[in-house]
């Protein structure tokens, strides 16, 4: 399958590195200046391995020690299925804003996660 100037049109794929030590990043992963998958890059973090443990243990991990700080979270209804944008009528956003820890929506996210139905939540880096 080609586009218009003959070239593929499917996209290459995304080379994946393992257990690479500092060299290797520096000379074959750097300067082919390309987007690169780093698997198991931050394994051995402290919240990576609470999250393996359970996602209990994430909120865990997380509720001693966001410092209660408020982030921003969106909450939408389980109508728009994942897709934060304007409503239909364009006179507002599909979804509320919440200023809250990052650990309660990680336990909102928790208290919901078995349900079908549940509300979309969205917490932006």
């Amino acid at each position: 399958m080609s586009n218009a100037r003959g070239t593929s049109s499917i996209l290459p794929t995304t080379p994946e590195w393992r257990d690479f030590d500092a060299a290797t990043f520096r000379d074959e992963i750097i300067p082919r200046d390309r987007p690169a998958v780093l698997k198991g890059l931050v394994a051995d973090w402290p919240v990576v391995r609470a999250a393996r443990q359970s996602p209990q243990a994430l909120h865990d991990y997380l509720r001693v020690r966001d410092g209660g700080q408020p982030t921003q979270t969106y909450v939408g209804a389980p109508a728009i299925k994942g897709i934060f944008f304007y409503r239909e009528d364009m006179t507002g956003l599909n979804f509320q804003r919440v200023q809250q820890p990052l650990h309660a929506t990680v336990a909102a996210i928790l208290a919901q996660m078995d349900q079908p139905d549940a509300p979309a939540i969205y917490a932006p880096a």
